[in-house]
């Protein structure tokens, strides 16, 4: 998945620091409101710094932008049961038994939180979707909603 991070503040940075050990993530670029901090963090991943969302979603690319967190759980370790009880594993797409691997060696997964959903019309009228197929992630919406005060820094 390809994501851009908009907000370079507080935990950008420890997000970051994790993605070598999430090679289904490719980081496409930063943006802050506070300049500096966003080529800090780019220069930091050698990374692309957007002047702004606008910029962000002025990416040719980028179908649309989801508002995102990591999960506090993986659906590789999550059941389905069936009639008669059976259980059945939620997802498995490719890998040997995932609910028994440590979750550190499963793929990385976010939680949509519908904090920002950004969809070019584009998007809706041409592909019939509502995301696309080209979708960028933003984890900032989730310091607003965990720390009112970043909200509110300057």
């Amino acid at each position: 998945m390809r994501f851009a991070v908009v907000g370079c503040g507080y935990i950008a940075p420890r997000y970051l620091e994790t993605l070598g050990d999430h090679p289904g993530l490719e980081l496409v670029g930063v943006t802050d409101r506070r300049p500096e901090r966003a080529e800090a963090l780019a220069g930091r991943h050698r990374t692309k710094v957007f002047a702004g969302t606008e910029e962000l979603l002025a990416d040719p690319e980028a179908d649309s932008v989801r508002g995102v967190i990591p999960s506090g759980q993986n659906p590789f370790k999550m059941w389905r049961i069936e009639a008669g009880g059976r259980m059945v594993p939620l997802l498995s797409e490719g890998l040997r038994e995932p609910y028994n691997m440590p979750r550190q060696e499963l793929p990385a997964t976010f939680w949509q939180t519908g904090q920002i959903d950004v969809i070019r019309p584009r998007t809706i009228l041409e592909q019939r979707s509502m995301s696309g197929r080209h979708i960028l992630a933003d984890q900032m919406g989730y310091l607003a909603a965990r720390l009112p005060e970043y909200s509110r820094a300057g």
